[in-house]
């Protein structure tokens, strides 16, 4: 029982040690990229930035995905049940969860940005001063 019980804790241990790990290359990654940014290397920082928005994304969507498929399940589930309160709290939680969440007016801002693009071929301009990059760089979410 003792080397099992060491064994779950080395195990448990190097998922938190790799969790940290992995945070930390993010941080470094953004502050980089935030640093090219900053020195005029825009294409650089724009290729940093992309490739760790493109990760980001595949994540959150199999995340997404998973939360949809199980609670698809579970609802069903529920529902043959008659547990009816149950199943409203497990739908709400997982629309909770995969609603897009957003700081600001950023959606609104996205999505007028889609409208211009469906528009007319123009380069980006910020359709707003609260869109202007003149504020300094934020830290990176954790």
């Amino acid at each position: 029982m003792g080397t099992y019980l060491l064994v779950v804790l080395l195990i448990a241990g190097g998922i938190v040690w790799l969790g940290r790990r992995m945070e930390e290359s993010y941080r470094r990654a953004v502050l980089q990229a935030q640093h090219l940014e900053e020195s005029g290397d825009r294409e650089k920082a724009l290729a940093l930035y992309r490739s760790l928005l493109d990760t980001e994304l595949e994540g959150r969507i199999r995340r997404t995905s998973r939360i949809v498929f199980l609670t698809d399940r579970v609802q069903e589930l529920l529902a043959h049940t008659g547990r009816r309160e149950e199943e409203r709290r497990v739908l709400e939680r997982s629309l909770q969860a995969c609603m897009t969440v957003t700081r600001g007016d950023a959606w609104a801002r996205w999505q007028r940005r889609l409208v211009e693009l469906d528009e007319s071929p123009v380069t980006f301009r910020p359709t707003e001063p609260s869109d202007a990059p003149s504020r300094p760089a934020k830290q990176p979410p954790r």
